[in-house]
């Protein structure tokens, strides 16, 4: 089942850039993005996404990723992806 919410996650990213440079029908290919704000980030799309983020070839300098208990067992494998990747932000809810 997460591996489907992965797979959603990478469809959005990879169809979700067209047009966002001005309505100029282009891609994002030279946008810096500074910072995300990824909601549900410990489980299902948000993990996804969270995780998408940080494995492209420029990720954000941030990624603030949000659970509503980051210490609890759902949460896991969020702190683990924190742990390889010091751009990445966990906040509690």
């Amino acid at each position: 089942m997460q591996r489907k919410w992965v797979q959603l996650a990478q469809l959005l990213l990879s169809r979700g850039t067209a047009g966002w440079d001005r309505g100029k029908g282009g891609t994002m290919a030279g946008f810096t993005v500074r910072s995300v704000l990824v909601t549900g980030a410990n489980r299902g799309i948000g993990l996804g996404l969270a995780k998408q983020f940080l494995g492209k070839s420029n990720p954000p300098e941030w990624v603030f990723a949000t659970c509503r208990d980051p210490e609890g067992a759902r949460a896991q494998e969020l702190k683990t992806l924190a742990s390889r990747h010091p751009n990445l932000v966990i906040v509690a809810l």
